[in-house]
């Protein structure tokens, strides 16, 4: 048996809305959660993985400060 837990578009809605949060914030969460379930979340991201390596905290460091000190 196949059972579905997409999110309502009535009680998801209406319990965050319960709970104080802005209209437009529970919209845009509504549509992420939908997007997820659907699967239009990820139809760009698979084709398009990226490559992750394993950089180091010591190899960004520099660039790092580099472009902080330009923010100032």
């Amino acid at each position: 048996m196949f059972y579905s837990f997409a999110p309502s578009h009535t009680r998801l809605p209406n319990s965050l809305l319960k709970q104080r949060l802005h209209l437009l914030l529970v919209e845009r969460f509504v549509e992420l959660e939908t997007a997820g379930y659907s699967g239009d979340l990820y139809a760009d991201y698979y084709p398009h993985q990226p490559v992750l390596g394993s950089p180091k905290l010591r190899n960004c460091s520099s660039i790092f400060a580099e472009v902080y000190q330009k923010s100032f």
